[in-house]
């Protein structure tokens, strides 16, 4: 069991959060912000480059 985590910041209200990466769509798939509904891709919302390669290593 991987205990990792990655930061999340929605890129309209700004809602900053964390979730397990194992719990998160791929990165190119559609993600919707639970506070506000915006929805884009899950890596418009990592909150940096580093968050991003996280959850692409991952979820090879």
């Amino acid at each position: 069991m991987r205990e990792a985590y990655v930061q999340l910041l929605c890129p309209k209200c700004t809602k900053n959060w964390s979730d397990n990466p194992d719990e998160l769509p791929g990165p190119d798939a559609s993600f919707t912000c639970p506070d506000c509904g915006t929805t884009s891709t899950i890596s418009e919302f990592m909150r940096t480059s580093r968050d991003l390669e996280i959850l692409t290593r991952l979820q090879e």
